[in-house]
């Protein structure tokens, strides 16, 4: 695996290099940044230990940290020492050690150092400016999307607002700490291991959840998107990096968990005491659950029924159990029981059957108790749950196995206004996707594992469209037989405008809307590994576009390549790829097998369609086109057939521009 070069010198000059150290203290592989910064030659350093590639410095203090992190006592830390110069001099350095583990699964330590003064050798490769870099995504919705753009040695160099907000600090902070300490200490070496496949060439960045941790040591969870800019080597020079606040979805997710556990608890079965009961009251007999229910042993005691019962609750119990006395018929009711050393008291459903002598005179009692502690505070706790119902936006609802809604929350009213309850279907609130999901992917989940969650889309009476969240549980009674489905579900619109917005900017040139670089190669990629050897590429470059942004300013220079764009569009043929991959440079990917006469015809049309002034200001611009051509071959890659159609390029303006050359067809 080969490494990348190492040198950035992102918003201040600084250096840095990288090199990979085996656990016994062997480099295995660095880069010519750090041979360069560290005054080695990488030849002679490959394979040997580290304290004979630099014999008189005492690394006391490096070795035993990097001991640490290589028996995962320790993740990653940061040394600020002072390293001689090849010329004998002095400078300070940052020495960043971090703990990462290879495919092969060998633990191995990269090192990375980075220039903090003295003089070092400057390079001479091209690296593209921070200043200009992407603007636009330090400033887009400030109120949702945090961006930064961030040096090789994991340290921002600008931040925008919505970043600083998520992580709650100041620009001045954020600029002043190395990023991966911000992040949650069980997540940081997932954050090392990635930036580190930058660095190797495997990676042009990476997608992924993370925790951040505030300064106030609250967790923030986010959907964190990182992205490479290498120079002109191809070298990495820094990342831009934008983050979604995602920890309202993680909190949904807890509160279901929750929600899930307190209905088990619901769940469980009650015990059942057994008594009976003289008609003075006393009990005459009871069973041991009665006892552990009651907290004593009233026959041991003598205790009378009565001081058995919550004050409060006595007068109901003794006037009810009169009644049915009177009456001869079953008395049923709910009370509470007195307290017991300190212990909340419990609540019992009792039972009651009189029992008479033959001259009708009262023999005794017996009665059946059940706890329903649970189930009393179960109804309070429900009575306040829809209380609070009545305020959450969500969506919630309860179903029937058989697809009928039987509650939803004030919030699911608004959303599906109309029918009744029972009215309604609880597949038919979704749209035909989610339907079809719903019946082939949904019901045999939460028949199988009793729970699913994902993502759905609901429909309201007007046709409105809802993404949301969705969890969905079954619960059961199996005594009674019954089984029902809850579901909760959390409006994620605004967060999948975001996700769809983010997914744009990343496939698409802002200025023309045309498909940028990046999108553009995977384009060419997916159609040669369809249909190896077919289709052609053009590459335009358009003419005297310079004269126009030296005499009409760049104000000139932007209309002029937005209408290039739409020209090209309205030349091509449906199905054909157009793109910009540079400041004047456009590519046409034309799919599919074509004859190279029709492929010549379309570059024809551009170059006909390009010749044509462009109105802006009063004034005709004039412009023109050089088209190279390049058919598709077997043997080619993406790579290779965009360089062939840029030689023919040349070609075209070798001969005075504003033509066609075709590249020539590899064997």
């Amino acid at each position: 695996m080969d490494l990348g070069g190492g040198r950035t010198d992102v918003g201040g000059g600084e250096e840095v290099g990288l090199a990979f150290v085996a656990t016994d203290g062997t480099i295995l592989r660095v880069d010519t940044e750090f041979c360069r910064l560290a005054g080695i030659d990488a030849a002679s350093a490959i394979g040997r230990p580290v304290t004979e590639v630099w014999p008189d410095l005492d690394l006391t203090t490096e070795i035993a940290t990097a001991s640490d992190i290589c028996r995962g006592d320790a993740t990653y830390t940061t040394l600020v020492r002072r390293y001689p110069t090849p010329d004998g001099g002095e400078w300070e350095a940052e020495v960043g050690l971090f703990g990462v583990r290879e495919p092969a699964g060998r633990r191995v330590l990269s090192v990375r150092l980075r220039a903090l003064g003295g003089t070092v050798v400057p390079s001479t490769s091209s690296t593209p400016s921070v200043e200009d870099d992407d603007e636009t995504l330090l400033t887009f919705d400030q109120g949702k999307v945090g961006a930064a753009i961030i040096g090789l040695d994991g340290r921002a160099r600008r931040v925008n607002p919505a970043m600083c907000r998520i992580c709650g600090r100041s620009a001045d902070e954020m600029l002043a700490v190395d990023l991966l300490a911000l992040t949650h200490p069980d997540d940081q070496a997932r954050d090392v291991e990635l930036s580190l496949q930058v660095w190797t060439g495997d990676s042009d960045g990476w997608s992924h959840e993370k925790r951040l941790v505030r300064p106030d040591g609250s967790v923030v969870w986010v959907q964190q998107e990182v992205a490479v800019v290498r120079d002109a080597d191809g070298r990495p020079h820094h990342f831009l990096a934008q983050a979604v606040d995602i920890t309202d979805r993680k909190e949904v997710e807890a509160e279901l968990r929750e929600s899930r556990e307190r209905i088990e608890l619901l769940t469980r079965e009650l015990p059942v005491g057994v008594l009976e009961v003289s008609p003075s009251g006393a009990v005459l007999a009871a069973n041991p659950a009665l006892v552990e229910l009651v907290g004593s042993d009233p026959m041991a005691t003598g205790t009378p029924l009565v001081d058995l019962i919550d004050p409060e609750h006595v007068d109901l119990v003794v006037e009810g159990f009169l009644d049915s006395v009177a009456d001869g018929e079953d008395w049923t009711s709910d009370f509470r029981l007195a307290a017991v050393d300190g212990e909340r008291p419990r609540w019992v459903r009792a039972f009651v059957r009189s029992h008479f002598e033959q001259d009708g005179s009262f023999r005794s009692a017996t009665g059946a108790w059940f706890d329903v502690t649970e189930e009393m505070e179960a109804r309070s706790e429900s009575a306040r749950f829809s209380e609070l119902l009545a305020d959450v936006p969500d969506f919630v609802a309860i179903a029937a196995t058989d697809g009928r809604v039987v509650y939803r929350n004030p919030a699911a009213a608004t959303i599906i206004p109309g029918a009744t309850d029972d009215a309604l279907d609880l597949i038919g609130l979704f749209d035909e996707m989610s339907q079809e999901r719903l019946l082939l992917e949904v019901v045999p989940e939460i028949e199988a594992s009793g729970a699913w969650s994902g993502e759905l889309t609901l429909v309201g009476p007007d046709g409105t469209r809802r993404p949301v969240l969705a969890s969905m549980t079954l619960h059961g009674d199996d005594a009674a037989g019954v089984e029902y489905v809850t579901v909760i579900a959390r409006d994620i619109g605004d967060l999948k405008a975001v996700e769809d917005l983010l997914r744009e900017q990343a496939t698409r040139d802002p200025l023309t809307g045309l498909v940028n670089r990046s999108a553009f190669h995977q384009s060419v990629e997916s159609a040669l590994a369809r249909e190896p050897g077919a289709g052609a590429l053009l590459f335009v470059d358009l003419d005297l576009f310079k004269d126009v942004n030296d005499r009409h300013g760049h104000e000139a220079g932007d209309a002029v390549l937005v209408e290039v764009a739409e020209r090209l569009r309205s030349v091509v043929r449906d199905g054909d790829v157009v793109g910009r991959i540079g400041g004047d440079e456009f590519v046409v990917l034309c799919r599919g097998r074509s004859s190279p006469d029709d492929v010549t015809a379309v570059a024809e049309r551009i170059v006909a369609r390009l010749a044509e002034p462009v109105a802006w200001d009063g004034a005709a611009l004039t412009i023109g086109a050089s088209v190279g051509v390049a058919m598709a071959t077997s043997d080619d890659s993406p790579r290779s057939l965009i360089r062939r159609a840029d030689e023919a390029v040349y070609e075209a303006k070798a001969r005075g521009g504003s033509q066609v050359a075709d590249s020539p067809r590899r064997a």
